[in-house]
């Protein structure tokens, strides 16, 4: 029974890494060959059950964007006002643009808002 496959774009180093892999596993095996998507789903799969909650932190980190960023806390500056949220809480906000460290766990918690635009 054939399964469909999804279409997953990769960078060429990680398409190499991938390939590096997949020979590996296929080299002086005799139960079969092991196919570059079936590598794929079966380490996406894996790292899910095993690895993923535990890296989502090193992953938010490696690809943090500070004007993605700031262009949702002013969104969120923008519905608070729009809230009736106190000028307290609107600095609040604003003050995380002055801040290092993890700017997007400390907007979360400054207030709760949804995330969604309006």
């Amino acid at each position: 029974m054939s399964q469909k496959l999804a279409k997953v774009s990769a960078s060429p180093q990680a398409d190499e890494a991938l390939n590096r892999m997949l020979e590996r596993v296929n080299d002086l095996y005799d139960g079969g060959r092991v196919a570059k998507s079936e590598l794929l789903t079966w380490i996406v799969l894996r790292f899910e059950s095993t690895s993923f909650a535990n890296s989502i932190k090193a992953i938010r980190k490696a690809y943090f964007d500070d004007v993605a960023f700031c262009e949702q806390l002013l969104l969120k500056v923008k519905r608070a006002r729009r809230d009736g949220a106190s000028d307290e809480e609107v600095a609040t906000l604003l003050d995380l643009l002055k801040k290092p460290g993890n700017k997007s766990a400390v907007a979360r918690k400054s207030l709760s808002l949804s995330s969604e635009p309006n």
